[in-house]
């Protein structure tokens, strides 16, 4: 569809390019368009949210929330005064003596409880001992006093087989004996038994105490009466490192001893320099 003016124009166009119109046309247009303009001024901009709309909606979900926060306060009180409500637990003392010896316990009755919110429920209530009764029990479950069988001290000392003295030096170990009594009877098998394994062995299971006073003191003997060279190496790694000035004088002199087999005074003289002694 073709536009009416544009047509008008099309047809007309010699005029337009030569004719002008009229001066009180042009001041018509201007004065429309000065009012047009004016009108437009007039116009307000509603917003689209007022303040006043925005104060409003705050003010319902202040509300909202405050009716919320009491009714949940009420209802947390009112459990509360519930649990408080409950019985009390009861206290039952009684009178044992499974050691043998008089003692007292306490026992809290696992039906009454006090349940507090959020906590968890008690676990069944153990017996608490006191007097000798509970130092009897400590002493059977913390010390554990053993006792090398008589026999195994009677294998170690049998001649006829170092079998059979080294199956007792391990039997020995299991007990976890350290007791200065196993200990001599171990010492004495390191220093004089006639098979070096045995001996070894021997050593082993007292080295393990190493940082027992009285062991470490019997190994220190050792070290100065071993002539078995496997055995003497053994005792210079395991004591060398001691802060002893005995062992110390015994490395220098298994170094400087010509006689010593190379292996123990390699040993020996590494240890004095770890130990800036040479």
């Amino acid at each position: 569809m073709i536009d009416p003016i544009k047509k008008f124009v099309e047809e007309n166009r010699a005029e337009f390019d030569h004719m002008e119109p009229p001066a009180h046309v042009l001041q018509q247009i201007k004065s429309r368009l000065k009012e047009s303009k004016e009108q437009e001024k007039e116009v307000k901009t509603v917003p689209l949210f007022r303040r006043e709309i925005w104060y409003a909606a705050a003010a319902v979900l202040i509300a909202i929330s405050t009716v919320y926060l009491f009714n949940t306060k009420n209802t947390v009180e009112g459990n509360l005064e519930q649990v408080v409500h409950q019985t009390a637990p009861k206290v039952e003392t009684e009178k044992t003596d499974e050691t043998g010896d008089s003692g007292s316990a306490v026992t809290l009755s696992q039906s009454d409880r006090v349940t507090e919110p959020g906590s968890v429920p008690l676990k069944p209530a153990r017996v608490v001992r006191s007097g000798a009764g509970m130092n009897g029990m400590l002493a059977n479950q913390n010390s554990k006093p053993v006792s090398v069988p008589k026999d195994l001290y009677v294998r170690l000392g049998d001649s006829s087989s170092a079998s059979v003295r080294l199956a007792a030096v391990l039997d020995i170990e299991k007990t976890g004996d350290a007791g200065k009594h196993t200990l001599d009877r171990l010492a004495r098998t390191l220093n004089y038994d006639g098979n070096s394994n045995v001996r070894l062995a021997a050593l082993g299971v007292i080295g393990q105490y190493v940082n027992n006073e009285y062991a470490s003191s019997l190994l220190v003997r050792s070290l100065f009466s071993q002539e078995d060279p496997m055995v003497q190496l053994e005792l210079v790694g395991l004591l060398g490192n001691l802060k002893n000035a005995k062992v110390d004088a015994r490395l220098i002199a298994l170094a400087d001893d010509p006689k010593t087999f190379s292996a123990v005074k390699d040993e020996a003289y590494t240890l004095l320099l770890n130990k800036n002694k040479i």
